[in-house]
């Protein structure tokens, strides 16, 4: 006996003939009615009245009926169970991303996807992306943003974007968003940097050492919030990306300038060795369109955006 020899015998049932029963299946009336045998011949016992317009149940078809329709019930529910699990997010998503990318990114993208998956318990991680690599690769977290300096043999990296990186200073320096400035003028500030083993360091350390100069740091950390804070305080200058003084630039709280030739680039990283669970795919899918969509309005200004092919 199985699901589908029930089915069958309660389209006959329903239906009050095997002609009728065969065409809403659909099956052919012969094995229709082999199907059927089969299953009287496992109970021992008539399922059917044969009459001159068609059938009606015997009191073993009645008993089998009633049973039936529980059995078939129960089965289509843990089917369309099992089915919503596969492609619908569920369990938990841990997720690291670099600090930098809080406001233009971060925020929005968890907030519109706790809205849409509010059953997936959703971890995210901030720090620099020496870090959030290697929280991939020990599958502490299962995505992670990175900059591609920090890329690896055993990561799978989607690119996601490039821009410009900026030197920040107080409102008072004379910097200008549409005038580029040269790696020289790095060599000239004090500078409030992230740690040497941070990418974004890495990238003005290269810089300047291309130029035969050398930087003047003062303060190190790798809190955006406090960068901008001290140079707001006149303490310093920094070298952020575009997207974690977005929101600075707009409020007046400093000022900035493109640095020719330099720029970072971001990429979406996972282990190349694990498929990605259903929450992680989908959570991926949104990343980009809240990336899109802060391209398009303009808050994120970028020198090239790279669609994500799934």
């Amino acid at each position: 006996m199985d699901i589908k020899q029930l089915e069958y015998f309660l389209a006959v049932a329903n239906a009050r003939s095997f002609s009728r029963a065969s065409e809403l299946i659909p099956i052919s009336q012969p094995a229709l009615s082999r199907q059927i045998r089969l299953l009287e011949e496992e109970l021992g016992g008539a399922l059917f009245e044969r009459h001159r317009h068609g059938v009606t149940v015997t009191e073993t078809g009645a008993a089998l009926a009633e049973s039936a329709k529980n059995i078939v019930q129960q089965i289509r529910s843990v089917t369309e169970r099992a089915k919503s699990l596969a492609t619908e997010p569920n369990g938990a998503l841990a997720f690291a991303i670099p600090p930098s990318l809080r406001r233009l990114l971060t925020t929005k993208l968890t907030a519109q996807f706790h809205t849409q998956y509010p059953n997936v318990l959703l971890s995210i991680f901030e720090g620099p992306t020496f870090a959030t690599r290697e929280m991939v690769a020990k599958e502490q977290v299962e995505l992670a943003v990175i900059s591609t300096i920090d890329s690896g043999r055993d990561l799978q990296l989607d690119p996601l974007i490039t821009e410009k990186l900026y030197l920040v200073g107080p409102v008072d320096a004379s910097l200008n968003e549409k005038r580029s400035i040269s790696v020289a003028r790095l060599a000239a500030v004090p500078l409030i940097a992230t740690p040497t083993q941070n990418s974004l360091r890495q990238i003005v350390d290269n810089a300047l050492q291309s130029e035969r100069l050398a930087s003047d740091v003062r303060i190190e950390t790798t809190t955006v919030d406090m960068m901008l804070q001290l140079i707001a305080d006149g303490v310093g200058y920094t070298v952020l990306p575009y997207c974690a003084v977005a929101e600075a630039v707009k409020t007046k709280q400093v000022r900035v300038a493109p640095i020719r030739g330099m720029s970072i680039s971001w990429a979406v990283a996972a282990r190349a060795d694990r498929p990605l669970s259903t929450a992680a795919k989908v959570f991926k899918s949104l990343l980009w369109e809240t990336a899109e969509s802060q391209v398009a309005k303009g808050h994120w200004k970028v020198e090239a955006f790279h669609h994500y092919k799934a």
